[in-house]
């Protein structure tokens, strides 16, 4: 009864149980490389945008100061 459990004609479920968690893993890996890529596009867009904002006043004040002279 036990070896029916574990064998079929050659098929072990500890092989199955093993592909599986190979599998998982190159899944898990795939999804962290794919994460950290949207993560860093999204930081550089932020980050494009914060300095494009942060030029935008420097030239708001630079009006300010020319105007008041």
């Amino acid at each position: 009864m036990l070896n029916l459990l574990t064998t079929t004609s050659g098929f072990h479920v500890g092989d199955a149980i093993a592909q599986l968690v190979f599998l998982g893993m190159v899944l898990a890996i795939l999804g962290v490389v794919i994460f950290l890529i949207v993560t860093l596009v999204k930081r550089n867009s932020r980050i494009s945008r914060l300095e494009s904002k942060v030029d935008q006043l420097m030239e708001e004040k630079e009006n300010k100061d020319k105007t008041r002279k």
